[in-house]
């Protein structure tokens, strides 16, 4: 029996299990299984809300997994050459877990819904836990996040098609897809010919996340482009134009903006180290600008309605949400309201009355993450992101060779970062959270890697 115990335990610690638990990990993303737990605060603010019912997610049975085994596997930090990197990220994250639980008990008897709250506890203690596993783990992960990503975003783009096409869902509610109809309320729509048509939403929860899904999907296409062979290229051509046409039918201004700036990062900083990248990129990043000027002129009516900005409902309510978000950051400034609280007094702060299905969070990741944990955990998230962006930028300065995978991470991470400007998803929602802290996590991976090496290291130091 202990034989049979201590050959499971060495198969459970290898690297392939390892890199199987994260390739699962990253499906999970796009097939988002879950089971209401606890559903009675459903109603709770008039209307039933995702917001107020506690969900067990397919991927948190995966992620808790991850953690588990990765922190059993990898070696203390003690034993690395270079401890400077990672002790600062596991500082931030131990400190950023502290303020978060702090948090929870100083509001503790202000509660609204106390379960909520230790709910939304965990789940950020999670994410912050996985980025910290991802830090110090193995340096191959990125070509799994990579190929993972590129399969499953080429069958959204496939769904999302056919869902436009028949604007009705496929059927696969199973897995996360939404009810979605030009007639179903609640369901995001756009208005052309007199008439209203769904947005594209995948498997997901709101087509704005598709958008950012697809986003991050288009970086890494064209990272995976620059080292393929021809026939990878091809397929991967496909696959750019594919997702050019889907991030159209999601019809997320945010998401297209970001898109065209992501892009224009990642260009830029592969072609600064080395010209022959541009030769490399061209066909790619001419089939993107081409497939959205052709789809810009079939679909001119829908776009036109969208391109409207200020003035939309969209945007009023944005902004009332916003100046809601800074109201109950002056009257909670040290503690925030609680995590998972700020949507619970969302009606009290808002201009005049307003309907149950008017309540929704705070539309910008900073805002909602003061709201609910405070000043402190903000300048604490703050400046760790800072610190890896500066040190991101340090590296890349010091490098004379290309690094596909690292200009890749960090284009990801800064349309991430820009694309929390605009919503909340990355915050509230399970896959687009576990996304941003996957790509942080293997960016600071590939920073204390990039700095081992003796040519970079020297640079920087001078």
């Amino acid at each position: 029996m202990i034989r049979i115990l201590t050959l499971i335990k060495q198969k459970l610690t290898q690297p392939l299990f390892l890199r199987l638990v994260f390739a699962m990990l990253m499906s999970s993303l796009f097939l988002e299984v879950k089971y209401p737990i606890i559903n009675s605060f459903g109603y709770f603010l008039g209307e039933k809300k995702d917001f107020t019912i506690i969900f067990a997610y397919l991927s948190d049975i995966i992620l808790l997994g991850w953690i588990f085994i990765a922190i059993y596997y990898n070696l203390p930090l003690s034993k690395r050459e270079n401890r400077y990197l990672g002790e600062n990220s596991s500082f931030a994250s131990l400190l950023l877990i502290i303020l978060i639980v702090t948090s929870y008990y100083i509001n503790y008897s202000k509660l609204i819904i106390p379960i909520i709250s230790i709910y939304i506890l965990i789940y950020l203690t999670k994410l912050i836990v996985l980025h910290g596993t991802l830090s110090i783990c193995l340096d191959d992960l990125f070509k799994i996040f990579k190929g993972v990503f590129l399969l499953f975003i080429g069958l959204e783009c496939a769904l999302a098609i056919y869902q436009f096409w028949n604007q009705a869902s496929l059927g696969l509610q199973k897995v996360g897809e939404s009810m979605i109809g030009p007639y179903i309320f609640s369901v995001a729509k756009v208005e052309a010919f007199g008439q209203v048509f769904i947005r594209s939403y995948g498997t997901f929860a709101h087509p704005n996340v598709f958008g950012a899904f697809l986003v991050i999907g288009l970086v890494i296409s064209l990272a995976a482009f620059i080292n393929a062979n021809l026939k990878s290229r091809l397929v991967l051509l496909l696959l750019v134009g594919i997702q050019t046409f889907g991030l159209t039918l999601t019809f997320s201004r945010s998401a297209w903006l970001v898109a065209m700036l992501a892009i224009l990062i990642f260009v830029c900083l592969t072609w600064n180290i080395d010209l022959s990248v541009g030769e490399k990129l061209y066909p790619a990043v001419l089939l993107i600008l081409l497939s959205f000027v052709v789809i810009g002129i079939i679909y001119l009516p829908f776009i036109a309605e969208r391109g409207r900005v200020a003035g939309t409902t969209a945007y009023t309510e944005r902004t009332n949400y916003n100046t809601a978000g800074l109201k109950m950051i002056i009257d909670y400034a040290v503690f925030g309201v609680g995590p998972g609280q700020s949507l619970l007094h969302m009606e009290h702060y808002m201009p005049g009355r307003i309907e149950p299905w008017d309540i929704q969070p705070i539309h910008n990741y900073y805002l909602l993450f003061t709201t609910e944990l405070g000043l402190p955990a903000f300048f604490v998230f703050a400046l760790y992101i800072s610190y890896v962006l500066q040190k991101s930028f340090r590296v890349y300065k010091a490098m004379t060779n290309l690094d596909v995978e690292f200009i890749c991470l960090l284009s990801c991470l800064i349309a991430i970062l820009i694309l929390m400007m605009f919503d909340h998803y990355f915050y509230t929602l399970e896959s687009p959270a576990i996304l941003f802290w996957v790509v942080l996590g293997l960016l600071v991976n590939k920073l204390y890697r990039l700095e081992k090496i003796g040519d970079i290291q020297n640079r920087i130091m001078n």
